[in-house]
């Protein structure tokens, strides 16, 4: 399903560009797999608090993904002309589409304001392939071999962890969309079959 997605994105840039007028993966159809919608792992507030704190050199980074919800594959190259007071513009590489102008908390701003002001790169720490494949064997070493394989324990689950977080505080799935740059509301809400235990008690007895 992967290796399809990117056929798909290439074709579609072939055609934007005039190298070709037909997307032959169009008519593949996915593949079924099985568990694959099964609830999505976030972690929890005290595991992200854990893998800060052991974060080292990548702590930045880790904390600019769990409370922005960027995709990983943005936060590698993104750069300090991206940001606009507490506010984020930035093309996406997966969609190719813009986001502009998203809303920051302050707290990632005061974070990242020395790297900010140094200009270039915000995280240069993971410029290359290698750096990003130490990231996550860090990330994913604070779990289970197994746990890692069964929830798919990666640098963009800090996403779903941002996701549950302002689910958790009320915010309403348009708005969650817009903050996760998601196209469509269909993909938001994924995210969004979660709800707190104590919002849903209160509806029953």
């Amino acid at each position: 399903n992967n290796r399809l997605s990117q056929n798909r994105r290439f074709y579609k840039w072939c055609i934007e560009n005039d190298f070709t007028h037909h997307n032959p993966w169009m008519a593949v159809p996915r593949k079924r797999v099985k568990g694959a919608n099964k609830p999505r792992y976030a972690f929890t507030e005290k595991e992200v608090e854990l893998i800060l704190k052991s974060a080292g050199e990548f702590h930045d980074f880790f904390y600019f993904l769990a409370y922005t919800g960027q995709r990983p594959t943005d936060a590698f190259v993104l750069q300090s002309s991206a940001f606009d007071g507490n506010t984020l513009t930035l093309q996406q590489r997966k969609t190719g589409s813009w986001i502009n102008r998203v809303p920051i908390a302050k707290h990632v701003v005061e974070l990242l304001t020395p790297r900010i002001e140094r200009g270039g790169l915000i995280f240069p720490e993971c410029r290359t392939d290698r750096r990003r494949r130490k990231a996550r064997a860090l990330l994913q070493s604070h779990f289970e071999p197994q746990f890692v394989r069964d929830n798919q324990i990666a640098c963009h689950s800090f996403r779903h962890f941002f996701s549950h977080q302002l689910l958790d505080r009320g915010v309403p799935k348009e708005a969650l969309q817009v903050l996760l740059s998601h196209r469509s509301i269909t993909t938001t809400e994924k995210y969004a079959n979660h709800h707190r235990y104590e919002e849903l008690s209160k509806w029953v007895e």
